[in-house]
């Protein structure tokens, strides 16, 4: 049979500490550790799906005369895809 003292050793041994202790009984916490690697798994699990869902973006470049025009980005590809039916 084990003996107390070297189940509570086993336990520190692991990374356990004693937080109190009897002749016959013992109280041991492992204190929680910041896991980087966990920590840079979750953020990816959350950033995937908003990666996934978003979109390229799109410049369009036009030459008028001199000048060249841009349009494009998240707003105003509606606006190019009108002009372009409207010539």
């Amino acid at each position: 049979m084990a003996s107390l003292q070297s189940e509570i050793a086993h336990y520190v041994g692991q990374g356990f500490q004693v937080t109190s202790q009897t002749a016959d009984s013992a109280a041991l916490v492992k204190p929680k550790k910041f896991s980087l690697l966990a920590f840079f798994l979750m953020l990816g699990v959350f950033y995937l799906p908003f990666y996934a869902a978003k979109k390229p973006e799109t410049v369009y470049l036009r030459l008028e005369g001199d000048r060249v025009k841009r349009s494009g980005g998240k707003w105003s590809l509606g606006r190019l895809a009108a002009e372009k039916m409207r010539s």
